[in-house]
């Protein structure tokens, strides 16, 4: 009896023995950034004067939607009704 738990024992010793993970962990190294020189931008007065007069040349008027309309309505309605007669197609310059 004492051979057969001895035997027991260590079969139970190997079988535990077995089930442990052989493969070793991996280590990451922490990322640490490289130190780089600040970039600083300096723009001459004279270059932002001239900027400042191209931007005062070039504003865009806003015009009202409904003024923009009239002015399409305006335009292309002797067309359309050119259009509507010749082709006896009943045509509206509003749904265009």
């Amino acid at each position: 009896m004492n051979f057969k738990n001895a035997l027991i024992g260590i079969l139970i010793s190997l079988f535990l023995a077995s089930c442990g993970s052989h493969k070793n962990t991996t280590v990451y190294k922490k990322y640490v950034p490289k130190k780089r020189p600040k970039l600083v931008v300096v723009i001459p007065k004279k270059d932002i004067e001239e900027a400042d007069q191209v931007f005062e040349k070039v504003k865009i008027e806003v015009v009202n939607p409904k003024q923009a309309t009239l002015d399409y309505i305006n335009a292309f309605a002797p067309l359309a009704i050119i259009e509507m007669k010749k082709y006896n197609i009943p045509a509206s310059i509003t749904l265009a």
